[in-house]
């Protein structure tokens, strides 16, 4: 009978809308700190993620815009696409703006959080040179990633390592040669927030770059059902360019009907 399908694929999307009231305890790179945590969006879902962000110091500005869609193709997998889109001043005082190289990128959670293990992801992401504030050669970053949960907070640690040449664009100092950091926060159910601090450690990807110790912190609230909001700030206060760094974002999740075939 027709109606069997029909009245799957509406519960199947139900169960969609009520974990999208909890969107805001996923924490994605930079929505709203640099640290994330070890799960991947719903499978069948969409996330279309839109946020500008700004870094100093305030002579060498950078403003970036970066577009993000992601699709959770199979259980505790993901997929991004992202096209950056910044302004900054270079080393001899001339400001570009364009493309700054488009990123794919992939999570895979191996498990979910049990009492004996923390939850454990695998990242990585591939950085072209297309658009004139690329890097002049393909960058690829490999990450891993532990949350575990504990009475009313989470504990996060992220390592990452970028294998490509260094890199000489005006964005060089946002990109890490490697990657360390740690993030603790706590959701307030009833007003479906969540807050975050974090502390991290990176080596830029300019030449004889020396270690940047960074904290900060951030907030994800849930406005509907569908849409959530995010803030953060940090510092940076040791390496070549100590400087604040600010950046505020919206997330969309939504299913389309067509990728949810294979659950009817």
């Amino acid at each position: 009978m027709r109606f069997v399908p029909i009245t799957a694929l509406l519960i199947i999307m139900a169960a969609r809308m009520a974990r999208a009231q909890t969107q805001y305890e996923d924490l994605d790179p930079h929505r709203p700190v640099a640290v994330q945590d070890a799960y991947a969006i719903d499978r069948y879902a969409f996330e279309l993620q839109l946020g500008p962000a700004a870094s100093g110091p305030e002579a060498r500005a950078i403003y970036a815009i970066e577009p993000v869609l992601a699709w959770g193709p199979l259980p505790r997998a993901q997929i991004e696409i992202s096209a950056p889109v910044a302004s900054a001043l270079s080393t001899v005082g001339e400001r570009t703006a364009g493309l700054a190289g488009l990123r794919v990128s992939a999570l895979y959670g191996f498990n979910v959080e049990t009492i004996a293990l923390p939850a454990l992801a695998i990242a990585a992401d591939v950085t072209t040179t297309a658009g004139p504030l690329a890097p002049a050669a393909p960058l690829l970053s490999l990450a891993a990633i532990a949350t575990r949960s504990g009475p009313g907070f989470r504990v996060h640690l992220n390592g990452a390592i970028t294998i490509g040449p260094t890199d000489a664009s005006p964005l060089a100092g946002e990109r890490s040669r490697w990657f360390a950091g740690l993030g603790i926060d706590h959701t307030w159910a009833l007003q479906s927030l969540l807050g975050i601090v974090t502390v991290t450690a990176e080596q830029p990807l300019t030449p004889d770059a020396r270690t940047a110790w960074s904290a900060g912190g951030g907030a994800r609230w849930q406005w509907t059902p569908q849409l959530v909001l995010d803030a953060g700030a940090s510092r940076r206060f040791s390496g070549d360019a100590p400087a604040w760094s600010a950046t505020v974002g919206l997330t969309w999740t939504f299913a389309l009907r067509a990728t949810m075939r294979g659950a009817q």
